[in-house]
């Protein structure tokens, strides 16, 4: 009796459809933090690319809650065929982007962001283009800590990270004519 009246009332419907909709949301989420004994790697991301683009970036903040610096010595990526860490300096009126040959340190009770603009890590000859949605997955290599194995949403070609994007990946108010602006 009490299921014919969700039949009639569209109510079982309704419930089937709610449960539907949480099950996709949680299939489709992505971690966003990562532990590896003291050190916590916190909203990796990357921006989508063009089919005629042969890199991309991946962005993340590391975090040392321990007694003892760590360094991040080296990154891998399936979907490219080198990783290397970067960063962007300004020397006179030219930013200037090099490779770091000695890594990241991430200092004890620290952390250390990884963001346009600045160090980030360089995803050289890619395999395929970067589609927004998809995930990137990095394998992160620290000195001490070891190994631990990441994924990072991409957004948006003009994307400033997952703080400033709606869950769409759209961007947000005033965001969209700056967005062009940092590497």
């Amino acid at each position: 009796m009490l299921l014919n009246y969700f039949f009639r009332t569209g109510i079982f419907f309704k419930i089937i459809f709610s449960f539907v909709v949480v099950a996709f949301i949680q299939s489709s989420a992505v971690a966003s933090e990562f532990q590896l004994g003291s050190l916590t790697i916190k909203d990796p991301w990357s921006r989508a690319t063009s089919s005629h683009q042969m890199s991309g970036v991946v962005y993340v903040k590391i975090i040392n809650s321990g007694n003892h610096a760590d360094r991040l010595i080296k990154v891998e990526s399936n979907r490219s065929k080198k990783a290397t860490l970067h960063d962007m300096i300004l020397d006179g009126d030219i930013i200037k982007m090099h490779s770091i040959k000695n890594g990241i340190e991430i200092p004890a009770n620290s952390e250390v962001e990884l963001e346009p603009g600045a160090k980030h890590i360089m995803l050289m000859g890619l395999k395929t283009k970067l589609d927004r949605g998809q995930t990137v997955g990095i394998a992160l290599h620290f000195q001490h800590a070891g190994l631990i194995e990441i994924k990072a949403l991409v957004f948006g070609a003009g994307s400033r990270g997952p703080k400033r994007e709606n869950i769409k990946g759209g961007l947000q108010g005033d965001q969209r004519k700056n967005a062009h602006r940092n590497h």
